[in-house]
């Protein structure tokens, strides 16, 4: 019986512990990440963007950056959604002045789908801090379910 009892309680005392990290956690970063959109192909972050798509993704799996820069500015263009019907959304990351992570999705306006193209977070900005990349992939999810509720 005595051994049940320890058993719970330190699984009550790692579970407040682990609480009490995660709020510290959350603290510590949610004033220091700073998660935006880039729109255009002058966007003063568009060249972290591409050292970090470098990164992120095998060289056989990445679009261009000539790509990403037409694409940029075929829907500029528009407020909404370009001619063809569809958006393209590239949100990023930032840790200070470094770009850490990227989510990149089309929406399609002529059906209403949307498609998650990539997403990532760069392991070699805090190699030892799983918990601190999480909460940046978690930010950024977060941002990509404001936008569909705001804009798609």
């Amino acid at each position: 019986m005595t051994e049940i009892v320890l058993t719970f309680l330190s699984g009550v005392i790692v579970t407040i512990v682990g609480g009490i990290l995660t709020n510290a956690l959350y603290e510590r970063l949610k004033n220091r990440i700073v998660v935006r959109r880039i729109s255009t192909n002058s966007d003063d972050d568009l060249d972290g963007f591409l050292d970090l798509y470098e990164r992120l993704f095998p060289e056989n799996e990445r679009s261009t950056p000539d790509t990403f820069v037409r694409w940029l500015d075929e829907y500029r263009n528009t407020p909404r959604v370009s001619l063809s019907g569809n958006m393209f959304y590239l949100i990023i990351a930032k840790l200070g002045k470094q770009v850490v992570g990227t989510l990149s999705f089309d929406y399609r306006a002529k059906n209403g789908f949307v498609f998650i193209n990539f997403i990532g977070v760069d392991k070699h900005v805090l190699p030892e801090h799983e918990n601190e990349r999480r909460f940046i992939s978690s930010t950024l999810l977060k941002r990509f379910d404001a936008i569909i509720g705001k804009e798609c």
